[in-house]
């Protein structure tokens, strides 16, 4: 739970307040479930988390930028 009472959800961390729906029915700006961002199969989520970068890059995850943002980042060239 975050401070304004949303939610983050699935690997990507993905916002429920503008980007996934929490009823049955897809919705928001990515037009899917919250749930469907909790399944082994990251597709949906993997396609809504490109379509957020694109739009704010990562500025739209708090995570990095609490924790990432202007500092050193690991060399993970050689993963």
């Amino acid at each position: 739970m975050n401070k304004n009472g949303s939610r983050d959800y699935g690997l990507f961390q993905i916002n429920d307040k503008y980007w996934c729906s929490n009823t049955s029915s897809p919705g928001k700006d990515c037009n899917v479930t919250c749930k469907d961002l909790l399944t082994d199969d990251i597709t949906k989520a993997s396609t809504c988390a490109k379509k957020i970068f694109k739009r704010h890059g990562f500025l739209a995850w708090y995570g990095w930028r609490n924790h990432c943002q202007n500092k050193p980042l690991p060399d993970i060239s050689s993963c």
